[in-house]
């Protein structure tokens, strides 16, 4: 989920996402966009944190998904919706409808006035 809300990527883009697009040195994410465009985005310390932590955790490879299922394959929109609704129930707030496409927006709400500076 902070995935979604720091960087502004699609649902699609981080679930296909793989480790060696991420350069921890440089908090920058390559991401394969729509019509497969590459873009970079930059990220935050806190991300780094998040990730660093994940990737070490679950001992995952540079060519490794970044998201996998228990049984390894990659995760689906359906499944991260869910797991996301069952997060949002945990910490106290109304989960998204049915989509994560309102992360997309809110980071845009978030970015734009710090580029605006």
């Amino acid at each position: 989920m902070l995935i979604l809300l720091d960087t502004g990527c699609r649902i699609t883009e981080a679930l296909t996402l793989r480790v060696r697009e991420i350069d921890f040195e440089n908090m920058l994410v390559t991401l394969d966009g729509k019509g497969r465009k590459q873009r970079v985005v930059p990220f935050s310390f806190e991300l780094r944190k998040a990730l660093f932590r994940h990737v070490t955790e679950y001992g995952r490879k540079a060519d490794d998904l970044l998201f996998i299922t228990q049984k390894g394959t990659r995760v689906s929109r359906i499944g991260a919706l869910r797991s996301v609704k069952i997060l949002c129930k945990q910490l106290g707030f109304n989960p998204p409808a049915r989509t994560l496409h309102a992360c997309r927006q809110h980071a845009d709400f978030l970015i734009m006035p710090t580029l605006a500076r």
